[in-house]
């Protein structure tokens, strides 16, 4: 069954169905309320959604609700792993979403034996990657469907992302290496100002070019250095005026990774606060489902029209013959009306 990601709302409904769900991964953008227009047009249940909407698969999980996921309603699959990285970072296990992605699917469909698991008769469906598959910086390398090689990243190329530190011609830089391994991206600084700069990697060496600090003048630095097997860039630097100087760059991955751990720490915090469920879940809700009254005493049931439906019997001449059905009204105390009887009246002519 396609889930339509806010099964959390009604979870032991859901549980109780016994059914196996297939969960799209379509969370809300996050809206802009730096705009104060928009911001004041922005209703609760939507924030609490954007809010809630990432957790939906960690309370299925802890709920024992059986899912898989697919890309169904995404804009682009590209967005698939993203969103995936938030519900775990929402608190789903990575070995929840493992199965989600792999045995899970294999047993809905009954192909458990041949696909959704390594093991002998199985089909050779799996990824090669440079670390944990959840991890934002790791890298697929290889992508085999049937036993057959897909190569999205050479294994063999040193992974040089990261922050390096070098001097050259008696000045100090930093340069930060990002982006995709076949096409990364370079800023290079030197007393926290930005030169522009290029680079481009094959077969581990790098190319590089340049601007010199002084920004007015058209001149660059070209750096032509090999990748060692610690990320180390040694060769040498062409200066604008022809001359040649050795150039060596190490990388600083201890100030870098606590930094990158710092802020995962931080987006993880931030995604992990959860808004209470409310029923129903927007402005003014009940903290939980209101309960029948015993004794005699009435319930009052707070709800919202999702819709109306229209029978053809009651559309006469292309309009709603209200006679057809005869709704009931209420009038006040005990006294109620029923329509059976429509007339016109005309405009007063005022002048």
């Amino acid at each position: 069954m396609l889930g339509g990601g806010d099964e959390y709302e009604r979870v032991n409904d859901i549980k109780a169905t016994n059914a196996k769900l297939i969960l799209p991964l379509n969370f809300p953008d996050a809206y802009d309320v730096e705009n104060t227009f928009l911001a004041s047009t922005l209703s609760l249940s939507d924030m609490r959604a954007w809010n809630q909407k990432p957790s939906n698969p960690k309370i299925l999980a802890d709920n024992n609700v059986t899912f898989a996921f697919t890309t169904h309603d995404l804009k682009s699959p590209k967005e698939f792993k993203a969103n995936l990285l938030k519900a775990i970072e929402a608190g789903l296990s990575k070995e929840k979403a493992l199965e989600a992605l792999t045995t899970i699917p294999a047993q809905i469909i009954g192909k458990q034996d041949l696909i959704g698991s390594l093991k002998n008769g199985s089909l050779a469906n799996f990824l090669i990657t440079s670390g944990d598959i959840f991890d934002k910086k790791t890298t697929i390398y290889e992508n085999w469907v049937q036993g057959s090689k897909t190569v999205i990243e050479d294994i063999n190329i040193v992974d040089i992302r990261g922050d390096y530190e070098f001097a050259l011609a008696g000045e100090d830089f930093k340069m930060s290496i990002k982006g995709e391994l076949s096409k990364p991206k370079l800023e290079i600084t030197s007393n926290e100002k930005t030169l522009g700069s290029k680079i481009t990697y094959d077969n581990n060496w790098v190319n590089i070019s340049m601007t010199t600090i002084d920004s007015t003048k058209q001149e660059f630095i070209r750096i032509n250095a090999h990748v060692s097997s610690n990320k180390n860039l040694d060769g040498k630097s062409i200066m604008p005026d022809g001359s040649e100087f050795p150039f060596y760059a190490s990388p600083s991955e201890k100030e870098n990774d606590e930094k990158s751990k710092s802020m995962d720490k931080k987006d993880v915090k931030a995604n992990n606060q959860f808004f209470p469920l409310t029923y129903p879940n927007k402005a003014f809700g009940f903290s939980e489902l209101p309960k029948p009254e015993t004794g005699g005493a009435g319930v009052v049931v707070i709800g919202t029209i999702t819709g109306i439906h229209i029978a053809d019997e009651t559309v006469k001449d292309g309009k709603i013959d209200v006679t057809s059905y005869q709704p009931l009204a209420r009038l006040g105390y005990m006294d109620y009306a029923r329509i059976s009887d429509v007339f016109a009246m005309a405009r007063p002519d005022v002048k």
